[in-house]
């Protein structure tokens, strides 16, 4: 949904390029002597370095000796109102103090807009530029070197981004074709419309001339004995490889904003202004901006979209300039669903930005906190006692907050909102408007991203902070039409096709990165394409298509898959650290008691285990009927009764199989792991969504096993009581909105969705939430809790499997393969290995399995903990006893840090749709 109006492009004032030549020749000038001064001290690593090892780290500052250095100059400049001038960007925009002086009164040169490619130039500069300046080594000047590069990252930035002022004046000079060019986003168009070789041939050696002339001494008469401070051919080399490019760049990304203000889409349900704060979408993509909210609002414009298809569909029709997905989190890791949406899209990713953040506890500002109902007598009757006649006796009834949100922070939330019900809502502003309309009694769970200033508005109060077990973070990604020039720190994305006619496909694949030194950083396979005949990949890795080695790699790439597409190229990105925030409310006598303060109660979704423990049979067998007899054990599943897993239990094993259902994914795990019950039936895999993020992580954290694998067919029913054009809110698990995404855009347009923890739990929810709300669920659910199925097979999908790992804790022993009589090939086995660092490690680990001929079928990648190294679950064809695999698993021992065998199990093949 588009906002109404949008700010209006008011015209600058007539610019010619003649009127541009003196200030070009300067700029030029500056950046000349700042990389001739820069020229006479050593490249002095420790001034670019973040480790606090290079000794000369500023107490308490996360960053490197030139970022502070170069931020506090900012700062100071700042407060003389630098920045207030259309040619002057800034590279920490949103650490920079209010002017000290009046604004001026300047006339409009350029439109008002956001673009900012200092981080990029930065990169440029350290990497590249600064070895080639410079002579290698340590002086120690660490200061002094310090200060030449604030001076030449100043004149860089400005002469680059003095790009737009051309750009405006070669508009102005041709509107009605630069006009064309800009309503098709012909980048490529603008690029060559925007390029006159002869003059950039003119500039070149006008600045070469000026390098010799003032990098010698003049009184020098002998001009085979002249030296320079430094080389004219490297200022104009450098010029030439980055300068020039980066005032290009800068242009085209001027010249498409210059019609309309740049418009960004994000998933969510209103534009920030309507709701007076930042959500999580908007911030990162202020980050990559690099633009204050306060700078930029009348530049740039902030549209909600229902979901990351209608984010991307949004730029593909030039409704959108930009676009901001949610791409992986710490904790669930890779959105497949939304990655085949970005690849299929010919969009690419141009920049990330990882947001690092717990969750908050936002009240309205007349709640007391915390509830009686959360303390136990002594602490209570402590609190009364100085509290000066204030009270805590208020009880909650809602929690708002988004199903991440509530999943992550349901210790707190069962710990100090005992007895409220919890209301699952689409995003943080929803959350937040939901917790105001209700009042007392309330609050609002969102995520600490968020700035503190915005939370700290009249109608609302932090309450509590720090609500989850583990920080985490959630990786955001920009997307747009083309990518930029290399920065010295760029990550690539791209994907591939294989066959899988030849065992060692892969490993050949990835050893295209291996052999010509490209460094992967991360593996994924994705759901099959077209007829499910091809194997696709997802990777990752260092460095930027243009690279030498990264052509050499993508040219190897290609002789061994069947197609390869790159699907994005950005900076490598940081992290934005969480806001300073109130202080907690919560009082001290409870702190031990909330998670986030050091808490010990186990979790709400985790039944503590029983005095008796059942034992894990030691086998499976056929129950004669096509089913796996368990032998009457439990076996538990996502519930409540009615979703697809409680189906596959009661459809796939033996009658007299009890199953229990409980709320979460990871309370299923954690019942089998505790001893609670035998066995557990987890969704590993989608064929249209892929793998299952929250069963992924329970397996690769869990000391569990898979034993056997069943695939059932899923066929989504839309469940409703009324008519079609009545439904105004659609409810089920995220990755069931996902598979119905068309069904969903095509009927239900303007219907938003709210992500639930299942299916079943969507259909009790639609028959009780009254008017307006459907669900997407089995029809069985919608018979169980009375909601009537409105429309069957509403999947995009109708081939939609998904397979389904029975896990138990035991290891099991080889005789479970006498299900099959003996034979190994319908077999998978799973494995967790985490390489060691290096290039080569991956591309190694994978060959341990391709050179015995062990086909991989697919890998996933996890983060392996606070270091961000990653630990990766591949499947293969084969059982454990099997000599090959057996072999294999033994090198990875030898090549990895960790390798871990997490079960071999009878491939499932599908039965049919669930009804």
């Amino acid at each position: 949904k588009h906002s109404d109006s949008a700010p209006r492009i008011m015209e600058p004032q007539e610019l010619k390029l003649g009127d541009l030549r003196g200030q070009l020749i300067r700029q030029e000038e500056t950046i000349i002597f700042a990389l001739i001064e820069r020229a006479q001290f050593a490249c002095n690593a420790p001034v670019y370095s973040t480790s606090s090892e290079s000794g000369i780290m500023p107490k308490g500052f996360d960053g490197s000796f030139l970022d502070f250095l170069l931020q506090q100059t900012e700062r100071l400049h700042a407060q003389v109102r630098r920045y207030t001038a259309p040619d002057e960007m800034a590279f920490f925009p949103l650490s920079l103090p209010e002017p000290m002086l009046d604004a001026l009164d300047s006339p409009l040169m350029i439109i008002p807009n956001a673009i900012n490619i200092n981080r990029k130039i930065k990169s440029i500069y350290e990497t590249a530029i600064l070895p080639n300046a410079a002579q290698e080594g340590d002086d120690k000047n660490y200061g002094s070197a310090a200060v030449c590069d604030i001076a030449a990252l100043q004149a860089l930035s400005k002469r680059i981004h003095f790009g737009k002022f051309i750009a405006e004046a070669k508009f102005q000079a041709n509107r009605e074709k630069y006009s064309a060019l800009i309503r098709a986003r012909d980048s490529d168009g603008l690029m060559a419309e925007l390029t006159n070789l002869a003059v950039e041939k003119s500039v070149l050696a006008r600045v070469r001339l000026k390098a010799s002339t003032y990098g010698q001494d003049p009184t020098q008469k002998d001009a085979a004995a002249h030296t320079y401070k430094l080389e004219p051919d490297v200022i104009m080399s450098l010029y030439s490889k980055w300068v020039m490019p980066l005032t290009k760049e800068v242009q085209v990304a001027y010249l498409l904003q210059r019609l309309d203000p740049p418009v960004v889409g994000y998933v969510g349900l209103s534009r920030p202004s309507d709701r007076g704060f930042t959500t999580a979408p908007v911030l990162a993509a202020q980050h990559c901006l690099a633009r204050s909210a306060s700078d930029n609002a009348h530049a740039v414009r902030f549209d909600a979209f229902a979901d990351p298809a209608a984010v991307i569909a949004a730029v593909l029709s030039n409704a959108a300039h930009f676009g901001v997905v949610a791409l992986e989190s710490s904790d669930e890791g890779i959105s497949r669903a939304v990655l085949r949406q970005i690849a299929n899209s010919g969009l690419l990713i141009t920049s990330e930005v990882w947001l690092v953040a717990g969750c908050v506890a936002v009240a309205p500002t007349n709640t007391t906190w915390p509830p009686t109902s959360s303390l136990s007598t002594s602490t209570a009757t402590e609190l009364a006692s100085t509290s000066h006649g204030a009270s805590h006796g208020a009880e909650l009834l809602q929690v708002y907050g988004t199903q991440r949100n509530l999943a992550r922070c349901s210790r707190w939330i069962a710990r100090w909102c005992k007895g409220s019900a919890h209301v699952a809502v689409t995003d943080d502003a929803e959350a937040l408007d939901a917790m105001a309309a209700a009042g007392a009694g309330a609050i609002a769970v969102v995520d600490g991203s968020i700035p503190a200033a915005e939370l700290g508005r009249s109608d609302m109060t932090v309450v509590a902070e720090d609500l989850v077990d583990v920080q985490g973070r959630m990786r955001y990604a920009v997307i747009e039409r083309c990518v930029g020039v290399p920065s010295g720190n760029d990550r690539t994305s791209l994907t591939f096709a294989m066959d899988g006619r030849s065992p060692g496909e892969l490993s050949a694949a990835l050893g295209a990165f291996h052999e010509n030194k490209v460094n992967l950083t991360q593996i994924q396979s994705l759901p099959p394409e077209g007829d499910g005949s091809a194997f696709l990949f997802y990777i990752e890795a260092d460095g930027h298509p243009e690279d030498p080695a990264f052509v050499a790699a993508l040219a190897q790439l290609g002789t061994v898959v069947a197609s390869h597409r790159i699907v994005g190229c950005y900076m490598h990105g940081g992290d934005i650290s969480p806001q300073a925030r109130p202080k907690s409310l919560t009082p001290s006598p409870e702190k031990s008691l909330t998670p986030g303060l050091a808490s010990s109660s186990p979790p709400v979704s985790s039944p503590a285990p029983p005095a008796e423990q059942s034992p894990a049979p030691q086998g499976l067998a056929h129950d004669g009927h096509g089913r796996i007899d368990l032998g009457g054990h439990k076996v538990a599943c996502l519930g409540p009764t009615g979703t697809y897993s409680h189906q596959a239990v009661i459809r796939h094993f033996g009658g007299d199989t009890i199953a229990v259902t409980l709320p979460t994914i990871e309370s299923v795990a954690h019942a089998v792991e505790s001893g609670e019950v035998p066995y557990a039936l987890l969704p590993w895999e989608n064929s249209a969504g892929g793998h299952v993020a929250q069963a992924v992580a329970a397996i690769a954290t869990t000391s569990c096993f898979a034993v056997h694998e069943v695939c059932s067919r899923i066929e989504h029913c839309l469940l409703f009581n009324g008519p079609l054009e009545s439904i105004t809110e659609v409810r089920s698990k995220a990755e069931a909105l996902s598979q119905c995404a068309g069904f969903l855009n095509e009927h239900l347009p303007k219907a938003k969705r709210v992500p639930c923890e299942s299916s079943a739990k969507a259909a009790q929810e639609a028959a009780v939430a009254g008017s307006g709300v459907a669900a997407i669920g089995t029809e069985t659910a919608g018979a169980l809790y009375g909601v009537q199925t409105l429309r069957r097979g509403v999947e995009d999908n109708h081939d939609n499997a998904t397979r389904f790992l029975l896990v138990t804790k035991q290891e099991p022993p080889p005789a479970l393969s006498a299900v099959t009589g003996g034979v190994r090939s319908p077999f998978r086995t799973l494995l967790r290995f985490s390489p060691q660092d290096g290039a080569e490690s991956l591309p190694a680990a994978l060959a341990a399995l391709s050179r015995r001929a062990v086909p991989v079928m697919s890998v996933v990648t996890r983060p392996a903990g606070g270091s961000w190294r990653k630990t990766f679950l591949v499947e293969c064809a084969g059982h454990r006893e099997d000599a090959a695999v057996g072999a294999a698993v033994d090198e990875l021992r030898r090549l990895c840090s960790s390798t871990r065998w997490l079960g071999s199990y009878l491939s499932g093949t599908p039965t049919g749709a669930q009804a």
